[in-house]
């Protein structure tokens, strides 16, 4: 017995009483022409319904030219859209399951762009590859949304993956600004930070404090832990620290940095008693202020 949805798709590759013609492929010589029906495509995405109706569209009665996508993604959009929103074909690997989400952002088709999440989230996002993943489609709201959801359930075990290491430095902030992971704690976060701007050798300083020391909770470091960071930071920063309880301060005596659970309270009690240095202008105390401020923790 055949289904709808199969003789949708068999109109579909037929070309049966479709008005709609699409060019398809980056290659000129390997583009391919795939059918539609117009009605579906403009009361499914505004993005084809501007297409569709542009009068440089409607003035040219020729196959529409798409090269920004390869014909078989393509043709898994156009299959999504007439089927209502769902797929007969499967998405066989994680590129095209990538191109199709890339598809549905652009061709603002939401319901497309979760099944991928979905796609990516129970099939073909893994720790080996998340961290080029997330590099390649951070813009990509569907994407970055999958991988920041492994990320942080996999932390620790993604921050020992080679890959982390190539990952862009825009993606190791995404991922920085996460509320809660997976950590044994703060210094698991600052230690790879640490190993990854060694890595960049005389452009370490410029990267740690660039991409990651904003993002990194350091009033939640010990004592001890806290003095990896030093050779991070500038002299107003160390001054900073140093008024709260760190080993700088004269007459240090060994104790506990501030939580960073403290109430809002007392938060605010330690930001209006911050004893800056005489001379300093407003901008450089609410730069310092900014870069120490209180976090939740991570758990």
């Amino acid at each position: 017995m055949k289904t709808v949805a199969a003789m949708k798709l068999k109109a579909l590759a037929d070309g049966h009483l479709t008005d709609c013609v699409f060019l398809v492929g980056r290659n000129e010589r390997l583009a391919k022409e795939i059918r539609a029906f117009r009605l579906e495509l403009i009361v499914s995405s505004e993005y084809f319904s501007g297409l569709l109706n542009s009068p440089l569209t409607l003035a040219n009665p020729g196959p529409i030219r798409v090269k920004t996508i390869e014909p078989d993604v393509f043709k898994l959009v156009i299959e999504f859209i007439h089927l209502s929103g769902h797929l007969k074909s499967k998405v066989g690997s994680l590129e095209v399951c990538l191109q199709l989400a890339r598809a549905a952002d652009e061709y603002l088709l939401d319901d497309l762009s979760h099944l991928c999440l979905e796609q990516l989230r129970n099939k073909f996002l893994l720790v080996d590859n998340v961290w080029n993943v997330l590099t390649e489609h951070r813009l990509i709201r569907g994407i970055a949304k999958a991988c920041l959801e492994l990320l942080e359930v996999h932390a620790s075990e993604c921050l020992r993956e080679v890959s982390f290491f190539e990952a862009s430095e825009e993606a190791v902030k995404l991922f920085l600004s996460l509320d809660k992971m997976e950590i044994e704690s703060e210094m698991e976060l600052v230690d790879a930070c640490i190993e990854y701007a060694e890595k960049k050798k005389e452009k370490k300083l410029d990267v740690f404090r660039r991409a990651f020391l904003p993002n990194l909770r350091l009033l939640n470091l010990s004592t001890k832990n806290l003095m990896k960071v030093l050779p991070f930071l500038t002299v107003e920063e160390k001054t900073y620290l140093a008024a709260h309880g760190s080993p700088l301060k004269v007459g240090w005596t060994p104790k506990t940095l501030p939580s960073l659970c403290d109430n809002g309270s007392s938060r605010e009690k330690r930001l209006s008693e911050e004893p800056f240095q005489p001379g300093w202008s407003a901008k450089r105390r609410r730069a310092v202020r900014t870069l120490f401020v209180s976090y939740p923790s991570r758990d």
